[in-house]
Order: C-alpha cells, then structure tokens, then sequence
C-alpha cells in the first residue's frame, strides 16, 4: 500500500523525523480525504529536497477543520535515527582509549 504523501517546512521537518513533534496538521479538505483512504502509513518529505520519512500513522483526529496526523515517537525507524543524530555530536568527546 502508498503511503499518504505530505511536505514539511525546513522548521518542522527535523523535529518531525526525530520524533520531537510525532505529528503533522493539515487542513481538511475533500481533497485530503480522498488522498488519505485507506492509507495506515505517511511520507513526509522535506520541502524542495528529496530527503523524507515514512512512519505508521498511529491516531488521526478531525478537529475543527484540520486533520492532525500522529504517529508513535518511540518507533523502531525514531529510533535509530536518533542514535545516529546522537552519534553526530559525541565526536569531539575522548574515547578510553584517547584518554590513557
């Protein structure tokens, strides 16, 4: 099954893809209903790159005219992604090794 395509801003998609802010809001329209029939996953693409995401969705709610988008942000896929961002900024600390 496709998942439900949906583009982030530079601000949000960081966030988004570590699990920080583990939903997305939309603007309801008969347009977006038809697209997300029969979707359980989505793929969020940062904007103007080709860099994205894919995540289940765990909750949708329909709130005054927006749909809110959620999904788990302790998921397996969160994860690792956060080890690896992690990773990224314990390079200046010392190993064992480097220490002795």
């Amino acid at each position: 099954m496709k998942p439900l395509s949906l583009i982030s801003t530079f601000k949000h998609y960081d966030d988004e893809e570590l699990g920080i802010k583990p939903y997305t809001i939309r603007k309801d329209t008969p347009r977006l209903r038809k697209l997300m029939k029969d979707k359980d996953h989505l793929q969020i693409q940062r904007a103007y790159t080709d860099k994205h995401f894919t995540r289940k969705i765990t909750h949708t709610l329909f709130w005054e005219g927006w749909i809110i988008f959620a999904w788990n942000p302790t998921s397996r896929l969160n994860i690792k992604i956060k080890m690896e961002h992690l990773e990224e900024f314990n390079t200046d600390i010392p190993t064992k090794t480097e220490k002795e």
